[in-house]
């Protein structure tokens, strides 16, 4: 994959992420009594956009390394870093696809996000894995 095609699969994640957000903000601001999980996802969620939009320009070239630090970081790994944004934004659309319904007496979300809330802890857990992986190879970009 090229940076280009590696930097195009990034707006696919921005948007997945901007979604995600919208749902987490939206189930936050309605249910008073939101878990700090949720504000926990919609924070990481809003962590990782930042990454993704600074690695987006650095790959479309906005961003001048040093040669020397551009060998330090592979494509492959930056698309394997990617790869794995992809699959866990997926889980975590698939995780919260019930926030899309409209509860006008919130009850039911709240006991759906109790339900689910060891498999979206898993996830946040990965999401921070991620965000970690994306800053240490924006670093090593731009050191």
């Amino acid at each position: 994959m090229d940076p280009i095609s590696a930097a195009a699969s990034i707006v696919g994640l921005l948007s997945a992420a901007s979604k995600t957000s919208e749902l987490l903000a939206k189930f936050v601001r309605r249910a008073r009594s939101a878990t700090t999980l949720a504000q926990a996802v919609l924070s990481e969620v809003s962590d990782i956009s930042a990454c993704l939009s600074q690695l987006q320009r650095y790959l479309l070239g906005s961003k001048a390394t040093s040669r020397s630090h551009d060998d330090l970081l592979s494509l492959e790994q930056i698309v394997v870093a990617l790869s794995n944004c992809v699959l866990i934004f997926s889980e975590l659309e698939e995780a919260i696809d019930f926030l899309k319904k409209e509860d006008p007496m919130r009850t039911i979300q709240i006991a759906q996000w109790l339900w689910k809330e060891q498999d979206i802890r898993l996830l946040l857990s990965r999401l921070k894995s991620s965000q970690v992986s994306l800053n240490l190879m924006l670093t090593t970009m731009t050191w």
